[in-house]
């Protein structure tokens, strides 16, 4: 709601609840002799509305995406139709004044998906696409590496593992990263890097990834980082968010929530306890226990294959 199609009567406390941005249809195009510069024809987005308005926009205004979207924005991805969000002041000067606060995500979406496209052709070209998926099943879990969101929330995957660490039953290393937030793809990297370094000393059974509520989670499809998790040389499992990431098409593992990341990794264990052979430890234990002095009982046979 706006002033102008306000209900008749609203008094001053309706108006202060209307939108911040008033929201119109708009046509770009790059107007000829002034190179990256733009041109927005809007209109209502109602079409028994009359009325057009025309937007002249300097060139850094695709640079401002770039920079908000962390995407590079060529223009044949500007050009046609969209929705733009404005809002209108009156200048003494200048006169109206109009300023564009917001622009449709669908924009947004598609470039993100051809630049993934061009990230995944290069990795299947030179076979990092499916590294991590020719990666042998985990056959014991005793030490895995977190990387969780820095959002201080709990979250199901790692609430089991501290409750499996408390046990004594395998050991956790924590690396968070606040993901939405500037300087994430170096905090992703510099995680990921120590990861490769600890595999290189001692034995890591698994990288598990979650990242917590949010909407785009783009440095999870920074070129660099999605490289680093194919060459890693760990099982990566990795939980879904709402928008497809890069990460979730290398690991070697993906799932849609906490739950069915938790049932996999409880099979891992469960694949352990099965191949340890319990007879024989405990065999082992009951005859090590055993005061020397006691006779020896008869033989039951190998235990072990």
């Amino acid at each position: 709601m706006t002033h102008h199609d306000a209900p008749t009567g609203a008094d001053a406390s309706a108006c202060a609840f209307e939108p911040t941005g008033l929201s119109l249809g708009a046509d770009a195009s790059q107007p000829p002799g002034h190179p990256g510069a733009w041109l927005f024809k809007a209109r209502a987005l109602d079409s028994h509305r009359a009325g057009s308005l025309t937007l002249f926009v300097p060139g850094h205004f695709t640079t401002l995406i770039e920079q908000a979207s962390g995407m590079l924005l060529h223009p044949d991805d500007l050009v046609g139709s969209h929705t733009l969000m404005v809002t209108l002041t009156m200048d003494p000067v200048l006169g109206l004044t109009v300023r564009v606060i917001g622009l449709d995500r669908g924009i947004t979406l598609r470039t993100w998906a051809k630049d993934d496209a061009a990230v995944r052709a290069a990795l299947e070209a030179d076979g990092s696409w499916n590294a991590q998926r020719a990666l042998p099943v985990p056959r014991q879990l005793r030490r895995v590496i977190l990387i969780e969101p820095d959002d201080g929330e709990p979250h199901p995957v790692g609430t089991q593992l501290d409750r499996w660490a408390e046990r004594g039953m395998l050991v956790v290393h924590r690396e968070r990263v606040s993901f939405e937030e500037p300087g994430a793809v170096a905090a992703l990297s510099q995680a990921l890097e120590r990861a490769k370094d600890m595999h290189d000393w001692v034995t890591v059974d698994a990288l598990i990834l979650i990242r917590g509520s949010g909407f785009a989670f783009r440095v999870l499809s920074d070129p660099d980082i999605v490289r680093m998790c194919c060459s890693l040389g760990v099982p990566v499992l990795v939980q879904r968010g709402r928008l497809p990431t890069l990460i979730d098409g290398v690991a070697w593992r993906s799932f849609d929530s906490g739950e069915a990341l938790n049932d996999a990794l409880a099979e891992i264990l469960r694949t352990e306890v099965k191949e340890a052979n319990l007879p024989r430890f405990e065999a082992i234990v009951d005859e090590l226990a055993r005061d020397q002095a006691d006779p020896a009982t008869d033989p039951q046979g190998p235990l072990h294959d």
